[in-house]
């Protein structure tokens, strides 16, 4: 066990001086970019879904077939 948690208040122990560090270290600059269709970029992340709709879902019963308008 460390020697500060058993003896905290012994004035004769060293510490480690502190470090600093940048409140924005690591950050990632995202810059701004142009929306783009929700659907497309589903199927870039997973092609095999591209077909749409619920199909072979349990219980859906053909929600949203094919072509999902997206609410409109």
């Amino acid at each position: 066990m460390p020697v500060g948690l058993v003896l905290p208040s012994d004035p004769n122990l060293t510490v480690p001086p502190p470090h600093y560090a940048k409140a924005t270290q690591g950050v990632k600059d995202f810059g701004v970019v142009e929306t783009k269709d929700w659907r497309e970029l589903n199927r870039q992340v997973n092609p095999q879904a591209a077909g749409g709709g619920t199909g072979g879902m349990p219980g859906m019963n053909g929600m949203g077939d094919k072509r999902d308008a997206g609410g409109r």
